[in-house]
């Protein structure tokens, strides 16, 4: 029985820290900004360049534990580490759960969206399998030898490192915000005309004899009452668009209709901050917007930054676009990189490059005839997977040995027995 729930236990805590820490890495930028956001809730907003560096460390780390569990090597050194890890984070998400100082906590990034108490039972169960496990890490069996363990582990840790790199130079592999690639802004952001809206009626609030109450229009009360104050009562809810917070200002005035629904090319170059904003790929911005120009498309420059950090911009680069104002936090939920190119044609998103796949110069035409011609472009992303498709072809081959194994040694004992 022992083994057994060793085995359970293993098989939990290595499969919940692989999925926790592959989720993450997907979108490693979306991991540091919800660690930034603890850092504020706590403040501590001097941690907050941290961020990143903690969140590529959470991710990797993690999966690294998980996948040792479930391969069963290193056990020891693996169950300990998870055991402390859960020891910080159920005592940590019980505190969330009870001051709420977050909305969620981010333990699956933005796959899958869990409550702070849903959060806390979860490890409260996880912690209980990493205690027993602590008392029992032995009983489960390795898929591997000691001599040939090493081989399975550098996949698993090479693996997870460059699939995490990559999704933070190139952009996450899948998005899991609003603004997805084949999506429409006009029907993210606007509401549809004949869309059902938001029916209120009036609520009337009268006093007698030092009491108050509250009625409606239709049985409003005699003379005898004194009115005293109006409001609205919401009855039915009309139709809310997905985002709600997408708003692009040009000179303080909202021009976010103008282009959502423009027929055509738009190119939205966007940065939470020009000031923090890389810089080495000005000449592939100055490629693009050209092409641009040159094909009567619109080009502008989205971000929070301040007017002179907009001057600032323009003067280091040459930047002649004009400038939209987009609140930062909408930008990085648009997009993750610094600076990044959103591809509009007839105001469906066609594509959402990093700075790294902007194109070189003499490049712009077959960069954006991939994103534009035909059907909507998408990307692969064999290349960042590729460790992590061996490692996985690897383990499953120790689980198919393993399980040969017990297969073979349950016939003989019945041959034995007959």
């Amino acid at each position: 029985m022992k083994r057994f729930l060793a085995e359970l236990s293993r098989i939990i805590l290595g499969l919940t820290f692989v999925f926790s820490g592959f989720v993450k890495a997907i979108d490693p930028q979306g991991g540091a900004i919800k660690i930034g956001e603890y850092f504020t809730a706590f403040s501590w907003p001097k941690a907050d360049s941290l961020s990143l560096s903690l969140s590529i460390l959470l991710c990797c780390g993690e999966f690294i534990l998980g996948a040792l569990l479930l391969m069963g090597i290193y056990r020891r050194t693996a169950v300990r580490l998870i055991f402390a890890f859960m020891c910080v984070m159920t005592p940590l998400t019980l505190y969330l759960a009870i001051f709420n100082p977050v909305a969620e906590c981010g333990c699956f990034g933005d796959a899958i969206m869990v409550s702070n108490w849903e959060t806390f039972f979860k490890n409260v169960v996880l912690l209980a399998a990493a205690t027993f496990l602590l008392k029992n890490a032995r009983k489960p069996q390795m898929l591997f030898s000691a001599n040939g363990r090493w081989l399975p582990a550098i996949l698993a840790i090479g693996g997870i490192f460059v699939f995490t790199i990559a999704n933070l130079v190139y952009l996450p592999m899948l998005d899991f915000r609003p603004f997805k690639v084949g999506k429409s802004l006009s029907e993210l952001t606007q509401v549809p005309d004949g869309a059902p809206e938001d029916v209120y009626d009036y609520v009337f609030v009268y006093e007698k004899n030092g009491k108050k109450e509250e009625f409606d229009m239709e049985n409003l009360p005699d003379e005898t009452w004194t009115y005293v104050d109006r409001h609205e009562r919401l009855i039915k809810k009309g139709y809310t668009p997905p985002v709600t917070d997408f708003l692009l200002l040009r000179d303080g005035e909202d021009v976010t209709s103008q282009i959502v629904n423009d027929d055509g090319v738009t190119l939205l170059l966007l940065s939470p901050t020009w000031e923090k904003a890389r810089d080495e790929k000005m000449d592939n911005i100055s490629e693009m917007y050209d092409y641009a120009c040159a094909h009567g498309w619109n080009f502008y420059g989205v971000s929070a930054s301040t007017s002179d950090e907009i001057s600032a911009w323009r003067y280091n680069t040459g930047a002649d676009y004009p400038m939209l104002f987009l609140d930062a936090v909408t930008v990085k939920t648009v997009t993750r990189g610094n600076p990044s190119l959103i591809i509009l044609k007839d105001g469906v998103i066609r594509g959402k490059v990093s700075d790294a796949g902007f194109p070189n110069v003499g490049q712009a035409q077959a960069f954006f005839d991939r994103y534009l011609e035909g059907e909507i472009y998408r990307n692969t992303y064999w290349g960042r997977l590729s460790i992590l498709i061996v490692w996985a072809a690897v383990f499953l081959f120790g689980v198919s040995r393993k399980i040969g194994f017990y297969v073979s040694s349950l016939s003989h004992s019945r041959k034995t027995d007959e």
